[in-house]
Parts: C-alpha cells; structure tokens; sequence
C-alpha cells in the first residue's frame, strides 16, 4: 500500500538504471541494472510511483536526518519486539524465523 503521491524506496530491492545513473557506475553497469529490473521499471510506469533503489553506507549526517524524522513524527518505524541484551540470542533467532512483522530492538540499557 502506498499513499498517493508517495514514492517506494528499497535497500533490499533491485538497483536500476536510474540509480547506475546517479551513482555513476557507467554504461555497461547502468546497462545491466537496466535489464535486470525491467519489469520492476514497467510497474513503476504502469502505476506512476517513484521507485528509488537507496544504497547503503555509513553516514553520521544521514543518521541525524533520520533521528529528527523520527522523532517528529514524519516517519515511525514498526517495532515487533524489544528484548534485553541478556537476551541477544533469543532476538537473533527469532529474526532468524522470518516472523517478524517490523524492527527488532535488543536493548542495551
């Protein structure tokens, strides 16, 4: 489900041409994103959604972004469940299950 006038943004979806574009892989690569994500592509023309594959890398300013939106309210992430840091194992293998239906926190304090 996707708000009107909302964009989908995938860290996990497909990188295509757009993103081998802005990132600079060169027309080979930009090629090959192309290809592999061409049906991805048609459905974004199909249903006129933005779609933005988001590569990942560490960014201390991307993360105080992220904090001020959250803590706003512009964005509010899902969390499943929450367990102590005793219990990081019992976290790990329950993210393990595929069940969880948002974050997974293990608290340290």
């Amino acid at each position: 489900m996707l708000k009107r006038g909302g964009k989908i943004v995938s860290v996990s979806g497909l990188p295509n041409a757009r993103f081998g574009k802005e990132y600079g892989s060169g027309f080979f690569k930009t090629l090959l994103f192309s290809a592999v994500s061409h049906k991805l592509t048609a459905l974004e023309k199909k249903h006129q959604v933005p779609y933005t594959f988001l590569f990942m890398k560490p960014s201390g300013e991307q993360l105080r972004i992220i904090a001020s939106f959250i803590e706003t309210g512009k964005i509010k992430p899902i969390i499943d469940q929450v367990f102590p840091f005793e219990e990081a194992q019992k976290a790990m293998e329950y993210a393990e299950t595929g069940r969880a239906k948002g974050k997974i926190i293990v608290k340290i304090k």
